[in-house]
């Protein structure tokens, strides 16, 4: 489940929500067991997320084999943070909406204050 604190329609996303609700995330993406290139098994990884307690960023990379699953990208600087406020729409397809790390939303007060 992922855990997160909504106002209005933005939501801050921290790396703990994600790990947190990681294994459903990735079960609904390979909601049918699936071979991958390395031999290994989709069903079989969605079981070793929900083994670990707590799942730390780290162990998700190596059962994952990449870190696209934890990144939790700044839509203004890039870097990956451990949290972001998401402001906009609802994500969708073509969406407005954008992830802010604390950093560049202080920035934009600040210019926003000029």
């Amino acid at each position: 489940m992922l855990v997160a604190v909504k106002i209005s329609q933005m939501e801050l996303i921290t790396k703990k929500s994600i790990l947190e609700g990681l294994a459903q995330k990735y079960q609904m993406q390979y909601s049918t067991n699936r071979q991958f290139f390395d031999g290994s098994w989709s069903d079989d990884k969605i079981k070793m997320l929900k083994a670990e307690n707590p799942l730390t960023e780290e162990r998700a990379k190596e059962i994952l084999g990449n870190d696209s699953w934890t990144i939790n990208k700044c839509d203004e600087c890039n870097k990956d943070v451990y949290a972001t406020v998401q402001l906009g729409q609802e994500p969708d397809y073509e969406s407005a909406t954008a992830n802010i790390c604390l950093e560049c939303l202080n920035k934009a007060v600040a210019l926003a204050g000029t």
